[in-house]
């Protein structure tokens, strides 16, 4: 018959810790980076400095989920001057066209999107440059 020493269940002790903190860590990080994340990415000027697509982004959308929220914009110093709302693809990806803004005041938009019980907001500021007059004909 084999004897239990000291030195027999330290060394099962040693083996044995580390498995059951790596068993009970490794959930915890898994469910966290599955957490719905939102972004502005970029604002792109499309014609003439009066029409631009704001980018916005979802990482680990839900499947099934019905991915609709509201972008509203408020210029520097001010209130909330305007709201659109907003669709994602099924990858989480949004293209929302903005028309016709004051050039020099930078404005800070802001994303709100409801995900089951959660609730995304992303910001991004951004000032519109110089707009081309209607007299101005295109580039050729």
């Amino acid at each position: 018959m084999s004897e239990v020493t000291r030195r027999g269940v330290l060394r099962a002790g040693v083996w044995g810790a580390p498995v059951v903190a790596v068993a009970v860590a490794a959930p915890a990080a898994a469910a966290s980076a599955l957490a719905p994340t939102m972004r502005i990415t970029t604002i792109v000027d499309l014609r003439y400095n009066t029409y631009h697509d704001l980018y916005l982004q979802v990482d680990n959308l839900p499947p099934g989920s019905d991915p609709r929220g509201t972008l509203s914009w408020t210029p520097s110093g001010g209130r909330v001057f305007g709201s659109n709302l907003f669709f994602l693809s099924s990858d989480g990806m949004g293209i929302i066209g903005l028309e016709q803004f004051p050039t020099g005041v930078p404005y800070t938009f802001t994303a709100v999107l409801p995900i089951g019980d959660l609730t995304l907001v992303a910001t991004y500021t951004y000032t519109f440059s110089h707009a081309e007059t209607a007299n101005e004909t295109a580039p050729e």
